[in-house]
């Protein structure tokens, strides 16, 4: 059977993007995906063993956010929905049932499906089925059901992402590339100061509870009490932020604990350096003038 898989493996792959090793490919949203379609039919199970022979932290595939489950599954309509050559039906996907109950966890990580996208009627399962485990079925645009673990399926692996490097002078802090620049300007300089030091750079936003945890901790390290600018902006809606790279509305924020709105539509956000108030957030005018704190994806600075 390598034999095989490693002839088919010669046959299908192909260059993939830098953040995702050979043979697995890249989607849009950026799981880095192995797809054999029907050069290999497998159990549940060696599925799983060759997932993990390819690399050694392979897997059938997970989906622990709706962001995810419809990258994927949109990358998969829109390349692989010919049915035809989905022998089965579709690809088993990392899910396994839990005996004498109709409850699914992970495999890898023993957590409970919460995010799924069941074909109607699914899942079926019972006290006494045998070992089940999950696939997507292509005739249902890849919606979820249940399969017998001991069935023969193609396969869907994925690895996590090569985790590119941050170059001078901007350090990692957890999946981004931040920078303190050490100059003060108003919000508008700042944001051209960050865009001039890499593609796509931008005043830091922190769009999550992780971003801003992460993010506080680095700075109660190195930001020296100071206060930076981040890239939250009104847009004549007084109280309304939204992220200027992206207009996505600010939804978690990092307010300080004695923070009200003043009048103004027109304010941006900064983070307050002062120690009693470890870079919590504070609104100010476009005009003021902390110190900036940019922003850049790995992927544009490799």
């Amino acid at each position: 059977m390598f034999l095989f898989l490693i002839i088919a493996l010669a046959i299908i792959s192909t260059s993939n993007a830098i953040t995702c090793d050979h043979p697995f490919e890249e989607t849009p949203g950026g799981k880095c995906l192995f797809n054999p379609m029907g050069a290999l039919r497998l159990t549940w199970d060696e599925g799983q063993r060759i997932c993990r022979w390819l690399n050694e932290n392979g897997r059938l595939v997970e989906f622990y956010s709706y962001e995810e489950l419809q990258d994927v599954t949109s990358y998969l309509n829109e390349n692989y929905a010919q049915c035809s050559q989905w022998p089965s039906g579709g690809p088993w996907m990392g899910a396994v049932g839990i005996p004498g109950t109709n409850k699914f966890i992970w495999q890898s990580t023993n957590s409970t499906v919460v995010v799924a996208n069941w074909i109607e009627g699914e899942p079926k399962s019972s006290s006494d089925s045998p070992a089940v485990a999950v696939m997507m079925n292509c005739e249902f645009a890849f919606k979820w059901m249940v399969n017998e673990r001991g069935n023969v399926l193609p396969i869907l692996c994925e690895i996590p992402p090569r985790r590119a490097a941050c170059p001078a002078p901007f350090t990692r802090v957890g999946n981004t590339c931040y920078n303190i620049t050490g100059k003060s300007s108003t919000w508008v300089n700042a944001q051209k100061s960050c865009k001039a030091l890499a593609p796509n750079g931008k005043l830091a936003e922190l769009e999550t509870v992780e971003e801003i945890y992460a993010v506080t901790d680095y700075m109660l390290k190195n930001g020296n009490n100071r206060d930076y600018w981040i890239g939250a902006e009104e847009r004549g809606r007084n109280g309304e932020y939204v992220w200027a790279s992206s207009g996505k509305p600010v939804v978690v924020t990092n307010w300080h604990y004695d923070y009200v709105p003043d009048s103004r539509t027109d304010d941006t956000i900064y983070v307050i350096g002062r120690s009693s108030y470890i870079y919590r957030w504070n609104d100010a005018t476009r005009t003021a003038t902390p110190y900036e704190l940019c922003e850049a994806d790995p992927a544009d600075l490799s």
